[in-house]
Protein backbone atom coordinates (compact mmCIF):
# COMPACT_ATOMS: atom_id res chain seq x y z
CA UNK A 1 0.00 0.00 0.00
CA UNK A 2 2.49 2.25 0.47
CA UNK A 3 4.43 1.62 -2.69
CA UNK A 4 1.39 2.00 -4.33
CA UNK A 5 0.91 5.57 -2.62
CA UNK A 6 4.48 6.68 -3.57
CA UNK A 7 3.79 5.18 -6.70
CA UNK A 8 0.66 7.87 -7.30
CA UNK A 9 2.36 10.58 -5.58
CA UNK A 10 5.09 9.91 -8.33
CA UNK A 11 2.70 10.15 -11.28
CA UNK A 12 0.58 13.15 -10.02
CA UNK A 13 4.72 15.32 -9.73
CA UNK A 14 5.00 14.13 -13.62
CA UNK A 15 1.85 15.34 -13.83
CA UNK A 16 2.23 19.00 -12.85
CA UNK A 17 5.75 19.01 -14.42
CA UNK A 18 3.61 18.46 -17.68
CA UNK A 19 1.25 21.02 -17.24
CA UNK A 20 4.50 23.53 -16.97
CA UNK A 21 5.65 23.51 -19.81
CA UNK A 22 4.59 24.39 -22.88
CA UNK A 23 1.14 23.26 -24.37
CA UNK A 24 2.72 21.54 -27.69
CA UNK A 25 -0.39 19.91 -29.93
CA UNK A 26 0.05 16.81 -29.85
CA UNK A 27 -1.09 13.54 -30.57
CA UNK A 28 -2.07 10.47 -28.45
CA UNK A 29 -1.46 7.15 -30.03
CA UNK A 30 -3.40 4.63 -28.35
CA UNK A 31 -1.99 0.85 -28.58
CA UNK A 32 -3.53 -2.31 -26.93
CA UNK A 33 -0.87 -4.33 -25.31
CA UNK A 34 -2.74 -7.48 -24.02
CA UNK A 35 -2.70 -10.54 -26.21
CA UNK A 36 -6.77 -10.40 -26.69
CA UNK A 37 -7.54 -6.83 -27.63
CA UNK A 38 -4.28 -6.18 -29.64
CA UNK A 39 -5.40 -8.95 -31.69
CA UNK A 40 -8.58 -7.26 -32.10
CA UNK A 41 -8.03 -3.46 -32.04
CA UNK A 42 -5.57 -1.02 -34.73
CA UNK A 43 -3.85 1.14 -32.85
CA UNK A 44 -5.86 4.92 -32.21
CA UNK A 45 -4.82 8.58 -32.95
CA UNK A 46 -6.43 11.13 -30.87
CA UNK A 47 -5.25 14.81 -31.74
CA UNK A 48 -4.96 17.17 -28.38
CA UNK A 49 -2.64 19.10 -26.70
CA UNK A 50 0.23 18.06 -24.03
CA UNK A 51 -1.97 19.76 -21.86
CA UNK A 52 -4.90 17.42 -21.71
CA UNK A 53 -3.09 14.32 -21.25
CA UNK A 54 -4.09 13.77 -17.28
CA UNK A 55 -8.03 14.27 -18.65
CA UNK A 56 -7.16 11.99 -21.63
CA UNK A 57 -5.53 9.50 -19.40
CA UNK A 58 -8.83 9.21 -17.13
CA UNK A 59 -10.71 8.31 -20.32
CA UNK A 60 -9.51 4.74 -20.22
CA UNK A 61 -9.41 2.07 -18.19
CA UNK A 62 -6.79 2.81 -15.70
CA UNK A 63 -9.03 0.64 -12.67
CA UNK A 64 -5.04 -1.19 -12.09
CA UNK A 65 -3.01 1.81 -12.25
CA UNK A 66 -0.80 3.46 -15.21
CA UNK A 67 3.17 3.36 -15.06
CA UNK A 68 5.55 5.92 -17.16
CA UNK A 69 7.98 5.57 -19.23
CA UNK A 70 9.81 6.60 -22.36
CA UNK A 71 9.57 4.78 -25.65
CA UNK A 72 12.50 3.66 -27.82
CA UNK A 73 12.25 6.68 -29.87
CA UNK A 74 12.18 8.80 -26.59
CA UNK A 75 7.98 9.51 -26.52
CA UNK A 76 6.64 9.98 -23.42
CA UNK A 77 4.21 7.19 -22.70
CA UNK A 78 1.31 5.85 -20.32
CA UNK A 79 0.61 2.43 -19.92
CA UNK A 80 -2.77 2.21 -18.03
CA UNK A 81 -3.71 -0.93 -16.28
CA UNK A 82 -7.68 -2.13 -16.55
CA UNK A 83 -9.87 -4.02 -15.62
CA UNK A 84 -9.03 -8.09 -15.54
CA UNK A 85 -10.82 -10.21 -18.45
CA UNK A 86 -11.23 -14.12 -18.93
CA UNK A 87 -10.93 -14.52 -22.88
CA UNK A 88 -10.15 -17.64 -24.81
CA UNK A 89 -9.84 -19.43 -21.47
CA UNK A 90 -7.32 -17.50 -20.14
CA UNK A 91 -7.53 -14.71 -18.00
CA UNK A 92 -5.74 -11.24 -19.08
CA UNK A 93 -5.97 -7.53 -18.05
CA UNK A 94 -6.66 -5.03 -20.63
CA UNK A 95 -3.39 -3.11 -21.19
CA UNK A 96 -3.12 0.12 -23.03
CA UNK A 97 -0.21 2.43 -24.13
CA UNK A 98 -0.89 5.83 -24.63
CA UNK A 99 2.30 7.14 -25.78
CA UNK A 100 2.44 10.79 -26.46
CA UNK A 101 3.59 12.64 -29.85
CA UNK A 102 4.41 16.37 -29.61
CA UNK A 103 5.32 19.05 -32.59
CA UNK A 104 6.58 22.31 -31.32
Amino acid sequence: ELEERIHQVEINQLLQKILSLPNFDCDFEVTFEDDYHKEMNDPLFYESNLHRISDFLETRDIKNGVDTLLTKDNHLAFRAFGQNYTARGKDGILTTLVTVKCSG
